[in-house]
């Protein structure tokens, strides 16, 4: 949020300078500005598209561990069977116990 509130310029009154709605004292356009700008576009990319892009290549990375691949079947372990069906049939042969 205090990234995107870079890129949020507000016009003076008399429109001949801009400025930061979250730093008034901070003018749009100057020199130190502009220093700053590839650094917030940056940051917007980074967040949004680099920190996902981080879980995923990990999870990726990590996959045979996560789900090793069963010998037996040559497949992955969570593929073998529904795991909703095997956890319904699994309570309701608890509930039939009972009756």
């Amino acid at each position: 949020q205090a990234t995107l509130a870079f890129f949020n310029c507000t016009e003076e009154l008399s429109g001949i300078a801009s400025f930061l709605k979250i730093d008034p004292t901070t003018q749009c356009g100057t020199h130190m500005y502009r220093e700053w700008f590839p650094y917030a576009l940056a940051m917007v990319l980074v967040y949004p598209l680099g920190i996902p892009f981080l879980y995923f290549s990990f999870l990726w990375r990590h996959r045979d561990e996560i789900d090793p691949i069963v010998p037996s079947t040559g497949k992955r372990g969570r593929m073998i069977e529904d795991v909703t069906v095997s956890s319904i049939s699994i309570r309701l042969d608890h509930i039939t116990e009972h009756f």
